[in-house]
């Protein structure tokens, strides 16, 4: 058995070393490996790819490529359990491999259609939900980043829930989005989302050797080949060769035992020659790994073994951090905001704005009917009665302006004071309504109005004055009620300030009266504002109406009464023929002849002609006028029966006649007999009661016409009325005249 050669033993040293030096490992004090990230199916034989530093088609998120030389080259700590993952080639600015929750979506869990997207994220420390942390997507929600573990070269994703539950993940592959990610329930998320088919995918982790090994192992095989072609005449100079390499090789490897740290670590020289300690939460390791620096104000680093400024994470929006080496952020408390990332301090809500909770990132504007009047404020206060806020953002309040009030708080604008109503000053809550003698025309006054002369304002709140009535009057302003026009004072029209005393020839004989009554025959009113006519004396008369004065009786006659004038009497002063001097009534169809209408089935019209016939010509028509005072309808039927044209001032003189129109108009069937009655002043003084006059009326009601027309029936029955016709002088006689410049009198 041939004895080694030199040769042959340091090859097979050499060999030693490099098997001795770890593939992918920098460092006894962490056991980080540098590889790559390839994409398997589920069977685990079937290579996709291995992702790629290149986002897929949507949000910039991480998908595969075949090529390995565009592969995201990766580190970490393969003795945690659950660790993070750096990015050594990242395609934009976020370093770590980490997932970003989209916009509405549902917790990761069985059943639920919610999934994250892989992306590039900051460092997040473990199980931590949270908004604060950046990503390479346009994406604001929630980021994590400590969610691995290695199980086989298989890496494993967990992403934590708001909640903070977790269930086991699915790594899946999206074709239609050309993008990777994690969800709690693969089928649920194809059943929600129709125009998707992803399918699960493994992610392995495929180390790659450090060029240090891979010289040693080189090194150590061309030794061996060297020995193997060793020649008799060179043996000397092959083992000298030999022996140099190795000597070489193996001062490499004795040099190389002093390598870079970690990320994250420090040490004195900052080499693994010396002992290594991890950074704190809230430093980072420099960049040439001697010294821990703190984090600045307005960034924080939340976990330990952070690596260079660039792992400092800024204060979010709605966050500052004051001060320096800070582990998280503190959130705007209740009425401050941050309106920026990287805040070192917050800001106070202006005036006019508030904020109601912690964490914001703005304020809110006071709106319309509050304000806000200190800096700081969490809350925004209703604008108080009598005031109004028209706008948002107000830091002060606007009180009612005269003429209109708020009665509410929190109004936006005034109300306009309505009619009857008035606000005298600014501020005011409620209109104050016009008392009684006042009223307020306008809306949006400010005073109310003093009834004018001639009107009043009984109760309070009105819009306008009130004019008094005819027979009232009202002399002052601010009157609240209209007065009577007295006993001999009369007010003809509305909104008098005075009433009219009666003039001479008239008096007013009750109070509140709108005309005033002439003085009638046989009484004069010789002054104004008389409630009474003065009859006149005896021996006295007054032969007109309205008279200021008594007239003495004409020679040849007396006045022996009070209160009469040359009157008509039965015991004439001077016979003639008989007669007295005076009006004589007569009509066509005589009184107390049935006027026979017979059948009737409707409305039937007729008339009765009315006459005066007196013939005392020459005499003063005061003797021989007669007035047609009343009439009266009586007895069964008297309601069916009325007079068309009656006059109740008519008066006919001598040889004069009036067509009195009557109508019946039947309200139910059977026989009636109405009676008319007219009252005249025949036989008394003028216009006094006198004698009266009656005609029955008879007629039956039919419920249907008859063959007969209505006009011929009435017409028959009036006819009959005429064939009994008498004139009848009762009572009356003719008395001659002796002379004609003798005056009769009536009494």
């Amino acid at each position: 058995m041939n004895r080694p050669s030199m040769t042959y033993i340091l090859a097979v040293a050499t060999l030693v070393v490099a098997g001795l030096s770890p593939l992918g490992s920098t460092s006894a004090q962490a056991a980080l490996v540098n590889g790559n990230i390839a994409v398997y199916l589920t069977d685990g034989a079937t290579l996709l790819g291995y992702v790629s530093t290149s986002y897929g088609s949507e949000v910039d998120s991480f998908t595969y490529s075949s090529d390995q030389s565009s592969a995201l080259q990766v580190q970490f700590d393969s003795a945690e359990s659950t660790f993070a993952i750096k990015l050594l080639n990242p395609p934009a600015s976020n370093i770590y491999f980490g997932a970003v929750e989209p916009p509405a979506r549902e917790p990761l869990a069985p059943g639920s259609y919610g999934a994250v997207l892989l992306t590039g994220t900051s460092l997040v420390a473990q199980d931590t939900y949270t908004t604060a942390a950046s990503n390479d997507t346009q994406f604001t929600n929630a980021v994590e980043s400590t969610i691995w573990s290695l199980s086989s070269d298989n890496l494993k994703g967990q992403w934590t829930n708001s909640d903070g539950s977790t269930f086991p993940n699915i790594t899946y592959y999206n074709p239609a989005a050309d993008n990777l990610g994690l969800s709690g329930d693969l089928a649920a998320f194809n059943d929600h989302f129709a125009d998707e088919n992803a399918y699960e995918v493994i992610l392995r982790f495929t180390p790659v050797p450090e060029p240090a090994s891979w010289s040693l192992l080189a090194f150590g095989g061309m030794l061996a080949v060297c020995r193997r072609r060793r020649s008799s005449g060179s043996r000397f100079s092959g083992q000298i060769l030999a022996l140099v390499m190795a000597t070489v090789l193996l001062s490499s490897t004795v040099a190389q035992a002093a390598n870079p740290l970690p990320d994250g670590y420090i040490s004195e020289t900052g080499m693994d020659d010396s002992p290594a300690t991890l950074v704190p939460a809230g430093y980072y390791a420099s960049d040439d790994h001697t010294q821990a620096i703190p984090a600045s104000p307005g960034s924080y680093i939340p976990s330990a073994g952070a690596q260079g400024a660039i792992s400092q994470i800024p204060a979010p929006v709605g966050a500052y951090v004051s001060g320096s080496a800070a582990t998280s952020f503190t959130l705007a408390s209740v009425g401050h905001y941050v309106d920026t990332t990287g805040a070192t301090s917050q800001t106070q809500a202006p005036l006019g704005a508030f904020v109601a909770t912690s964490g914001a990132s703005n304020f809110t504007l006071a709106s319309p009917g509050h304000y806000v009047d200190t800096l700081g404020a969490s809350s925004q206060t209703q604008a108080p009665l009598g005031t109004y806020v028209p706008g948002s953002g107000a830091s002060a309040t606007t009180p009612a302006a005269p003429g209109y009030y708020v009665p509410t708080t929190g109004a936006t604008s005034a109300i306009q004071a309505p009619l009857g109503t008035y606000v005298p000053g600014s501020g005011a809550s409620a209109a104050t309504p016009a008392a009684p003698g006042y009223y307020v025309p306008t809306t949006g006054a400010t005073s109310a109005i003093q009834a004018p002369l001639g009107t009043y304002v009984p109760g309070s709140g009105a819009s306008a004055a009130t004019p008094a009535a005819p027979g009232y009057y009202v002399p002052t302003t601010g009157a609240t009620s209209a007065i009577q026009a007295p006993l001999g004072t009369y007010v003809p029209g509305s909104g008098a300030s005075a009433a009219t005393p009666a003039a001479p020839g008239y008096y007013v004989p009750t109070t509140g009266a709108t005309s005033a009554v002439q003085a009638p025959h046989g009484y004069f009113v010789p002054t104004s504002g008389q409630s009474a006519p003065t009859p006149a004396p005896v021996g006295y008369y007054v032969p007109t109406t309205g008279a200021t004065a008594a007239l003495p009786a004409p020679v040849g006659t007396t006045a022996p009464e009070i209160a009469s004038f040359a009157v008509r009497s039965s015991d004439p002063l001077v016979p003639r023929g008989g007669d007295v001097i005076g009006p004589i009534y007569d009509s066509f169809t005589a009184p107390n002849d049935p006027i026979a209408l017979g059948s009737i089935a409707g409305p039937t019209s007729f008339t009765l002609d009315l006459k005066n016939i007196s013939s005392d010509l020459g005499f003063s028509s005061l003797l021989t006028d007669l007035s047609l005072l009343s009439f009266s309808i009586t007895g069964l039927g008297a309601g069916d029966v009325s007079v068309l044209n009656w006059n109740p001032s008519l008066v006919l003189h001598e040889g004069d006649s009036y067509l009195l129109q009557l109508q019946v108009a039947p309200s139910a069937t059977g026989s009636f007999s109405p009676t008319l009655t007219i009252f005249t002043d025949e036989f008394a003084p003028v216009g006094m009661p006198g004698a009266s006059y009656s005609y029955p009326i008879e007629f039956s009601a039919v419920p249907e016409p008859s063959t007969i027309s209505m006009s011929i029936c009435g017409g028959i029955g009036i006819g009959g009325a005429l064939l009994r016709r008498r004139r009848l002088r009762l009572g009356k006689t003719r008395r001659s005249v002796a002379a004609k410049n003798t005056f009769a009198h009536r009494g």
